[in-house]
């Protein structure tokens, strides 16, 4: 079916005409007029190619057709509702969210295991999921797998230690300076739940600019 010759009210009305089993009643929960109900009962069967509602003594039944319809037509309206009335702001006290963070090792070491530790007090709603890095990241924005990717280790040295024997040495050429950036799809860029984790990020990252990096090495 296409959508483009679809009034998308005709869902509402089809939605209370199945829940009030009456044209009136459910003119009267929507504030419309008996006629303006009726007619939209008139569109919505030639829409659907059925009856939708039958009568049955003094009652409306709907059909099998009508039946089939009215969940997903119902979910579907309880979509489109949470995405209007979606809050202007972020409460990470209060509200719940789940990121999706495609990174390296050391990032998950540097970033995310601190944000997620700061996270636990801050926003106990918020969870945040974690992914290996990936050739194509572009793809995982695009396509809603990831929220973030980080591409990122001196600074891991010291927190290596803590859990391993490791031992490190110098490379033996010198290496070009890393810089690590935050992605994110700009659908993304208004969403005040996706701002908010974002600068919470970037509050560690700064953090980190303050502390020596480095350790002892060995050759």
């Amino acid at each position: 079916m296409d959508l483009a010759g679809v009034d998308l009210n005709l869902l509402v009305a089809f939605d209370a005409l199945l829940d009030e089993r009456s044209v009136t009643r459910a003119a009267i929960r929507l504030s419309l007029s008996q006629p303006g109900m009726s007619n939209a009962l008139a569109r919505l069967r030639k829409l659907f190619g059925d009856p939708l509602l039958v009568r049955d003594g003094t009652a409306l039944v709907p059909t099998p057709r009508a039946e089939a319809l009215r969940q997903p037509v119902r979910d579907a309206l309880a979509i489109i509702r949470g995405a209007l009335d979606e809050p202007a702001g972020f409460d990470p006290a209060r509200d719940r969210a789940t990121w999706t963070v495609s990174c390296s090792d050391y990032s998950l070491l540097m970033l995310i295991g601190p944000l997620v530790r700061r996270l636990a007090a801050a926003a106990p709603g918020v969870t945040i999921r974690v992914l290996p890095r990936a050739p194509d990241p572009v793809r995982l924005l695009r396509d809603g797998t990831a929220d973030l990717v980080t591409v990122v280790p001196e600074r891991a040295v010291p927190h290596l230690r803590r859990t391993a024997d490791i031992r490190v040495l110098e490379p033996p050429v010198a290496l070009p300076s890393i810089t690590e950036t935050l992605w994110w799809h700009p659908r993304h860029s208004a969403s005040p739940a996706h701002q908010w984790i974002r600068e919470r990020v970037t509050e560690i990252a700064a953090e980190l600019d303050q502390v020596p990096c480095g350790g002892n090495q060995e050759r």
